[in-house]
Formats: structure tokens, C-alpha cells, sequence
């Protein structure tokens, strides 16, 4: 081949790379159409089932805050599946249109259940997995407190929770109970010792109503954590509801500085 061929053949190679590749129209290959990773869009149906969830807070959301992952951004999947991983920072905080975390020495990020309806009278079920990776420090030592998920009521003059997923100050799952429809506990039981680093099923039955014989039950690993026999909605137009995520209360009061706080969650459920 004589120089003049040369020159021709890298001249051709140059136009068909810039005419995408050679495709024989000068168009290029259409560019992937770019990942859902939120938590607001779509793609949460690969691991929301039988549940609408939004974020409580309206205001302060990070992009960090909640997003859909992979392995490949060091999520606990298989290969192709995405958990939701939600994190907290060293100050994030924010708000609602009721509440403002940032005023009230608080920080949050949760997911909790809407659309909803009165539940009373029905018998219902809610459940999720939750991971939480080995890291710096999940929950600092002192007064501070740290919820993964709350089992809640409401209705139209009051709102509560039955049940919290706490972590400990030793860094191990507690389930908490409140005493009636107040914020005083009634109890903690411990729930998972060295949770770290492996999926942990948490689940809740609860039967819906005003009536004494209502109940609620806690499980963490197929494992029966509580169970409360009382009524679980203050009124008929009362309602139980799920909320998972970050929240921490107390801020002032931790006696170690706060890292970030990282936890995925996947299969969370309702029905």
C-alpha cells in the first residue's frame, strides 16, 4: 500500500467514527436511556409491593438522601436487583409543613405509607428487610435515639406510633412500645443482637380496630419480638400505617460526634 492509500484508508476511518460507528445512515446509536435510581420515580416498584411510599420531610432533601442501588454501587444485591439505600449526614436536617426537624434537635430521612384510608376493621400486614453495613458509627453513644422503622396511628386530632425498630446505644435492634395512644414507652425488648453486615426481615400484624381486643405483633426474623393485645386506632376514622428510614431525635444530647448513616432496605410490603 503506497502512501496516498494510506492517508485514504485513515481518512475513511475517521468519517465513519464520527458518523457513529459505520451505521450507514450518519446517524449515532441511540445514547441508554439514563437510570431511574429515585425513590420518587417508577423503578421503586423493584422493591416496593402493595404500598405507596413519600418522604415525610418536604423540604431538606439531599441527593444522598434516597436513592435505588446496585451491587456495583456496593448495595447487598444479587447481580441486576437494587435495594433503596437511604443516608444521613452530618447536618441534614428539614422539614414539613408541620414540623420543622432542623428547630426541634432532630434529623431525618423516612419513606412512610399514603393514600390511605381508615383501617379500622381490617387485620393488616406490613414488612420490609433492612441491611445496616458495617460503618463508622451507625448510632453515636448518649441520650440521642436512632429509628429504623415505626408502626403508626392517626387520625384526624392525634397521630403516634405502637411500635419502633431502634438501634441501641450498644449498636444492637430494639423494638419499642408505647403505652396506649401516648408518647410515654411502655417497654423495649431486645430484637437482634450484631445486626451488622446481613438482611434482617422485620414484620408486622397488626388488627386494626378500636376494640380491646386489637393487636399487634412484632417479628424480626420470623422471630415473635411483641405482642400486644389493645386497641390499635384511637377512632373508627383512625388508620396504622408504615413508615422505614432514618430518624434521629435528640441530636444535642449524643456524647460522640455523628457520621454518616447508611441503611438499605428491600421487599417492603403491604398487603
Amino acid at each position: 500500500m503506497n502512501q496516498n492509500m494510506r492517508w485514504a484508508a485513515v481518512l475513511v476511518a475517521l468519517l465513519l467514527a464520527a458518523c457513529g460507528g459505520g451505521d450507514g445512515d450518519g446517524t449515532s446509536a441511540p445514547a441508554p436511556a439514563p437510570v431511574d435510581d429515585s425513590c420518587f420515580g417508577p423503578g421503586m416498584s423493584e422493591v416496593v409491593q402493595g404500598l405507596q411510599l413519600r418522604s415525610v420531610n418536604t423540604t431538606g432533601i439531599q441527593p444522598h438522601s434516597c436513592r435505588l442501588v446496585g451491587a456495583s454501587e456496593g448495595a447487598p444485591t444479587e447481580p441486576g436487583k437494587r435495594a433503596v439505600r437511604i443516608s444521613l449526614r452530618p447536618g441534614d436536617c428539614g422539614g414539613n409543613e408541620g414540623y420543622d426537624d432542623c428547630a426541634n434537635d432532630r434529623a431525618r430521612f423516612e419513606l412512610s405509607e399514603t393514600l390511605l384510608g381508615p383501617t379500622h376493621g381490617q387485620k393488616l400486614v406490613r414488612a420490609f428487610r433492612v441491611y445496616l453495613p458495617t460503618q463508622e458509627r451507625l448510632r453515636p453513644k448518649g441520650g440521642n435515639i436512632m429509628f429504623l422503622s415505626q408502626l403508626n396511628f392517626g387520625d384526624s386530632s392525634s397521630f403516634g406510633t405502637l411500635a419502633f425498630l431502634e438501634v441501641g446505644e450498644d449498636g444492637n435492634l430494639y423494638v419499642r412500645i408505647q403505652k396506649g395512644f401516648t408518647w410515654e414507652v411502655q417497654n423495649v425488648f431486645p430484637a437482634y443482637q450484631n445486626p451488622y453486615d446481613r438482611w434482617i426481615a422485620v414484620r408486622y400484624e397488626i388488627d386494626s380496630t378500636t376494640a380491646p381486643t386489637g393487636s399487634f405483633k412484632v417479628y424480626v426474623d420470623d422471630r415473635l419480638i411483641v405482642h400486644e393485645t389493645r386497641p390499635t386506632v384511637p377512632s373508627v376514622q383512625g388508620l396504622n400505617y408504615l413508615r422505614v428510614g432514618i430518624y434521629n431525635a435528640f441530636l444535642s444530647q449524643a456524647t460522640q460526634p455523628y457520621a454518616e448513616q447508611v441503611v438499605f432496605y428491600d421487599q417492603i410490603t403491604g398487603r
